[in-house]
């Protein structure tokens, strides 16, 4: 393996950070321990519900990218043309819903609207993985 050396070696920059839940993220209990963000408050505002739409790849329409596995389907745009979409009565709910802080189980465990849930491996599982090598 090369090292790096002169002038490349000032371009490489590392930034240590958490691993944040991401909406509709199944945790496992036995691996992590989960942190809530300290300093973190609830909203009622969700700028990705308000000015941004998320396409998949196979035209379903979601309420945001944090959706990563399509579980909060708005509709599909094969189907319906955007304004119809973005105006439907699903999607007015869901804006409501952040709205009033009345958050469905997607909006409930993101970010945006709620204090950050950050996870770390627990000490035991570490050490039992490194005890399998």
């Amino acid at each position: 393996m090369q090292a790096f050396s002169g002038e490349e070696s000032s371009k490489i920059l590392f930034k240590a950070t958490w691993a944040i839940r991401w909406p509709d993220m199944t945790v496992l209990d036995d691996i992590y321990q989960l942190y809530q963000e300290s300093n973190g408050r609830f909203s009622n505002y969700c700028d990705h519900v308000i000015n941004t739409m998320t396409i998949r790849w196979n035209g379903d329409l979601v309420p945001c990218c944090y959706d990563l596995t399509g579980r909060y389907l708005i509709g599909n745009i094969h189907e319906h043309d955007l304004d119809t979409l973005w105006n439907n009565q699903k999607f007015q709910k869901l804006r409501w819903s952040i709205d009033k802080m009345t958050f469905n189980p997607l909006c409930g465990n993101c970010g945006v609207v709620v204090p950050k849930v950050f996870l770390a491996i627990k000490p035991e599982f570490r050490a039992a993985m490194r005890g399998k090598r």
